[in-house]
């Protein structure tokens, strides 16, 4: 007897996110979901490596505007966005860092953020 094959799952839409890894569940968890999207930023203490969580996001295109704002609930954000160059903002703590990111239409880019003792 031949089962029917399973729906493949939709990819998550374009301004898409999703935030967590706390314990070993949600690491796997996020691990399962991670070629869904294209944006993966990560959060931890210099020095001791230590993730963060509760940090602010923001995302502006090329022109400045804001393409998503949402707090990362864990130390791994991931985000779908439409292939082009963006700024992203993260604030722990009330400490705002800045990076550039280049998202092309295949594979993912990757930032860590490192904060260190105040």
């Amino acid at each position: 007897m031949m089962l029917p094959l399973a729906a493949a799952a939709e990819p998550p839409a374009i301004g898409a996110f999703v935030s967590g890894g706390i314990g070993l569940d949600g690491r796997e968890e996020m691990l399962a979901q991670r070629g869904q999207y294209n944006l993966r930023l990560s959060f931890a203490m210099r020095g001791s490596g230590e993730y963060l969580g509760a940090v602010a996001v923001e995302i502006r295109d090329a022109a400045g505007r804001p393409v998503l704002s949402a707090p990362a609930d864990g130390p791994w954000f991931y985000a779908r966005l439409a292939p082009g160059s963006y700024q992203v903002i993260a604030t722990a703590d009330g400490r705002e860092q800045r990076r550039p990111a280049r998202v092309a239409a295949r594979g993912a880019s990757e930032l860590v953020f490192y904060w260190s003792d105040k």
